[in-house]
C-alpha cells in the first residue's frame, strides 16, 4: 500500500473491494485505522470507500441502487452482465436497463460504477461493447441532465425523479400515467419546459399547490423522458410529495412492486448483520465524516481532489440496482 501511494504519482481513490465474507474482512484484519491514516498522509485529498472495515468517505451499495442520500457521497456498483461480474453466457443488460440504472443513481444523488467483464483472452464481448456505445449515444443527447448535477429537488417517486444544477432542473420521467405529471409545488417559478435534445415544448402550469406537466405521447420515451425546466433561480432543499403515501416516500426506493402499493405505518425492519460489515449497513448507522463537495465527471475525465471521479466509471472485471 505504501508503494502504491508513493511510486505512482497522485492517486484519487482507494477502492477496497471486500466487505463481508463470513467475517473475514473486518477493520482488525485490514488494520484499517492505521492503514487509512498512512494513505491519507501520503495522498492528501484521496477518497477511500467503505470496504476496509471503516465507513470511509463514500458508500458502495452493490447490485442495487442506493437510497436518496445527499449528505454523504455514494456510488452503486453493478455489472454490465445479467448474472455475473465476469463475462458469462448469461447475457448482457439492455440499453433500457443501463440507462435506468444510471438515471436512478443520478436522481438519488449518487454515482454508478459499471463493471465490464472481458472474455477469458482479454477481448471485450461484442454485445457489451454495443451496450456501452448505446449508453454513450444516450449520454451524448442527455449529458446536461447527468454530468455536474445533484439529485433533486423533487424526491424520487414511482414516476421517476429529478436532477438539478443552478436554475435548471431535469425531470427524468420513467413511468407515465397518460400525458400528465403532477408534482408538489416548487418554491421557484417555472419559466420554460421542453424535451431535452428536442425542439418539442412541454405544456406546464403552476399553482400554489402543484406543478403540472403535459407531455404529448409522441414525445414520451419508453426508457426515460427527460424534461428540462428553466426556473427563476436555484431550489434549495428537497421537495417531497406528502399528499400520497407510496413505497417511495421513505428514504430508499427501488423496483416498483405494484403501481398501487402503499406504505403501512409500521417501523421498517432491516435484516441485520454484525457491525463489522459497514458496506451493507445504512449510512445513518455508520460513523459520519465531513461531507465533501463533489460532481459527476465524464468517463475518463481527470478527477478533482476531494470529489468522486465520475457519474459513470467503467471497471474491467476479469473475476471478481434496484431501478425504478
Amino acid at each position: 500500500m505504501r508503494e502504491l501511494c508513493t511510486n505512482y504519482g497522485k492517486v484519487d481513490i482507494f477502492w477496497f473491494d471486500a466487505a463481508w465474507w463470513g467475517g473475514m474482512f473486518n477493520a482488525d484484519m485490514w488494520d484499517a485505522e492505521r492503514l487509512t491514516r498512512m494513505i491519507r498522509v501520503l495522498q492528501p485529498g484521496i477518497l477511500i470507500n467503505n470496504r476496509a472495515g471503516l465507513s470511509g468517505d463514500f458508500d458502495t451499495p452493490e447490485q442495487r441502487i442506493g437510497m436518496f442520500q445527499n449528505d454523504r457521497a455514494w456510488e452503486s456498483v453493478a455489472p454490465l452482465g445479467l448474472t455475473t461480474w465476469a463475462w458469462s453466457t448469461g447475457g448482457t443488460k439492455s440499453k433500457g436497463q443501463l440507462v435506468r440504472e444510471l438515471v436512478s443513481c443520478a436522481i438519488g444523488d449518487g454515482n454508478l460504477m459499471l463493471g465490464v467483464g472481458a472474455h477469458w483472452d482479454g477481448e471485450m464481448d461484442p454485445a457489451q461493447v454495443t451496450r456501452l456505445k448505446e449508453l454513450g449515444d444516450w449520454l451524448n443527447v442527455h449529458d446536461a441532465s447527468i454530468y455536474g448535477t445533484r439529485g433533486g429537488p423533487w424526491m424520487p417517486g414511482i414516476w421517476g425523479g429529478s436532477t438539478q444544477r443552478g436554475h435548471k432542473v431535469w425531470l427524468h420521467i420513467l413511468n407515465f400515467d397518460g400525458e400528465t405529471l403532477k408534482l408538489p409545488v416548487c418554491p421557484r417559478t417555472i419559466r420554460d419546459a421542453r424535451i431535452l435534445g428536442s425542439s418539442s415544448r412541454v405544456l406546464f402550469s403552476q399553482t400554489s399547490q402543484e406543478a403540472i406537466m403535459v407531455v404529448a405521447r409522441k414525445d414520451q420515451d419508453p426508457i426515460d423522458t427527460v424534461v428540462e425546466l428553466t426556473l427563476d433561480g436555484p431550489v434549495e432543499g428537497t421537495i417531497r410529495d406528502t399528499g400520497r403515501q407510496t413505497i417511495f416516500n421513505g428514504p430508499s426506493y427501488g423496483t416498483v412492486i405494484s403501481a398501487t402499493a402503499t406504505m403501512k405505518s409500521v417501523p421498517l425492519v432491516r435484516a441485520t448483520r454484525p457491525p463489522s460489515t459497514p458496506g451493507f449497513w445504512p449510512a445513518s448507522r455508520l460513523p459520519t465524516q465531513p461531507s465533501r463537495p463533489r460532481r459527476k465527471l465524464r468517463p475518463g475525465a481527470e478527477s478533482t481532489s476531494g470529489r468522486l471521479p465520475g457519474s459513470l466509471v467503467w471497471r474491467l472485471m476479469a473475476v471478481p440496482a434496484r431501478s425504478i
